[in-house]
């Protein structure tokens, strides 16, 4: 089994979290046009439930209103394609 290093590829990945979102995550399109404004959920719809955060093209984050900050771009892949650690790190790095 090999070791991924989350901090490592998260250090690459800053810069390049919204075009990364654009194709592994299809549903946070909205959010990506709208950065830093609420938008629909993208799991749960409704009207406002869900932002990026404005920095979120450096580090990936962002907010599911009525649940929870999402802080980095591995744990917003793994919450919106329900994808364990493993699997959005290694999209993560097939996609780089």
């Amino acid at each position: 089994m090999r070791k991924r290093n989350s901090t490592q590829l998260k250090e690459k990945m800053s810069g390049y979290w919204l075009n990364a979102f654009a194709v592994l995550a299809p549903g946070l399109r909205h959010a990506i046009k709208k950065l830093g404004q609420n938008v629909p959920c993208p799991i749960d719809g409704g009207t406002d439930g869900f932002r990026l955060f404005n920095d979120a093209n450096e580090t990936g984050g962002g907010v599911k209103q009525s649940e929870r900050i999402i802080p980095e771009g591995i744990d917003m892949l793994m919450w919106v394609n329900n994808w364990s650690f493993t699997q959005a790190f290694d999209e993560l790095e097939s996609w780089m």
